[in-house]
């Protein structure tokens, strides 16, 4: 390291530390009763919440006493307004008749008796679970449940894949009424 730069490195220093000690010396210092000026301290309370000095009980009264509140003679009746709510959300609920789910695709392919053995193997093992079998020339597609999250196929998909490896869950559109018992 050249001397120039030596002399630059220690002005750069003493630059930082006389920064550093002026932005510490701002700082107000309380009076300390022990007279030793070691001890930080500084008088915070403008910052903090409002404290009472005298209990509520010996507090003077200067205000003039409020008039109290009553409630309003004539209620508004919302009821029919709310009923009329109520009634629109419901038929807007009725014309849906489908939601985003998931099913889980356990066949896929042009075989029709593999098809038929791997809806027979949901029959047998899992009678409760849907099933369905579409045919879009020329692959059969099995698919078996009803879900709504991804999280709820989770088991079902790890039983499957004992014998299935193949397993997938895909994104499908499920009727309401399906879901319901």
């Amino acid at each position: 390291m050249s001397s120039t730069a030596a002399v630059w490195s220690s002005i750069a220093r003493l630059l930082l530390l006389a920064g550093i000690l002026s932005a510490c010396a701002g700082a107000k210092k309380g009076n300390s009763s022990a007279g030793d000026s070691s001890i930080y301290q500084e008088d915070l309370s403008a910052w903090g919440p409002a404290v009472l000095k005298e209990k509520p009980s010996e507090q003077k009264n200067t205000e003039e006493p409020t008039q109290s509140l009553e409630a309003p003679s004539t209620l508004v009746d919302h009821g029919t307004q709310i009923e009329q709510v109520l009634d629109s959300l419901r038929q807007w609920n009725r014309r849906i008749k489908f939601i985003q789910g998931y099913r889980l695709l356990i066949y896929n392919g042009k075989d029709r008796d593999m098809a038929n053995q791997a809806k027979g193997f949901i029959y047998t093992y899992f009678p409760q679970a849907p099933v369905w079998t579409e045919y879009k020339q020329p692959y059969f597609k099995v698919k078996v449940g009803n879900y709504i999250q991804r999280i709820e196929a989770q088991g079902m998909l790890a039983l499957l894949r004992k014998n299935y490896p193949q397993v997938i869950l895909v994104p499908e559109q499920i009727k309401i009424a399906e879901l319901l018992p």
